[in-house]
């Protein structure tokens, strides 16, 4: 299939982690022989002014319908499937990595892991972290139109009020196709990789339940406190370096880590 990976982050002060990952997310697309189009702020050129200040501050509400504007826009280019990659996914295992979806669209099943009275406790969502759009599917339009409905109506303008949520919502309610190769790094998990501890890191990675090769960092976290936890750039650059020098051993039962 002729297929584009596409993604999108500032060009200014950008963390050397956060380089890493848009490369390896590069590096997959040239050796799959997708095509690869990177986007800078102009990615918010897209968005039409009347849901810009319905977002507000609010910029991740304002991505989420901007790169499914430029999947339409892609589609509609000559393209039979778009795949976007955030900027925070770093693919570690090249080789094994695929995206296999053929006809229709895919989001990724995420597991979600925080502690709560000392007790790790899941949650299962789905996440737009990589997303999926193969021509003539059934779903775009209509999540173009969701994504503004919300803005417009003023309801769940949250940070994750029209990804996580929604699509969690939509897919409890009509089952649809997920990626589950790709996971997610909360904070308890990417504190344990740091500290190279990886307990808490296999204990996820079998919640999960599939083979993880690609995973989102979530650099929105990076600076914040969550779950009594701090890391920064220097965390994060450490943590790539133990996946990438592991190709993500931590997700395995494996002791090379």
């Amino acid at each position: 299939m002729k297929t584009i990976v596409y993604q999108s982050y500032r060009t200014r002060d950008v963390p050397a982690w956060m380089t890493r990952c848009m490369q390896s997310a590069r590096a997959w697309a040239d050796a799959q022989r997708f095509d690869y189009q990177f986007i800078d702020d102009r990615l918010f050129d897209y968005v039409p002014e009347w849901y810009r200040r319905g977002a507000g501050t609010n910029v991740q509400v304002i991505t989420n319908l901007a790169r499914i504007l430029v999947a339409r826009e892609l589609l509609a280019a000559g393209y039979e499937r778009t795949i976007w990659i955030d900027a925070d996914i770093l693919i570690f295992d090249r080789d094994a990595f695929r995206v296999e979806v053929t006809s229709d669209f895919a989001f990724c099943h995420e597991i979600w892991v925080e502690t709560r009275w000392g007790a790790m406790v899941k949650s299962v969502n789905v996440n737009n972290s990589v997303s999926v759009f193969v021509r003539g599917n059934s779903f775009l339009d209509f999540c173009i139109w969701a994504h503004e409905d919300l803005v417009r109506r003023g309801t769940q303008i949250l940070a994750h009020g029209t990804t996580t949520r929604l699509l969690t919502a939509l897919h409890r309610a009509v089952r649809f196709p997920l990626l589950t190769n790709v996971g997610v790094l909360s904070p308890i998990v990417a504190h344990d990789v740091r500290n190279g501890v990886n307990h808490l890191s296999q204990e996820y990675a079998a919640l999960h339940g599939t083979p993880i090769h690609a995973i989102n960092l979530g650099g929105s976290l990076c600076g914040k406190r969550l779950q009594g936890r701090v890391l920064d750039d220097d965390d994060y650059e450490a943590i790539v370096d133990a996946m990438e020098r592991t190709r993500g051993a931590m997700f395995r039962n494996d002791a090379r880590v």
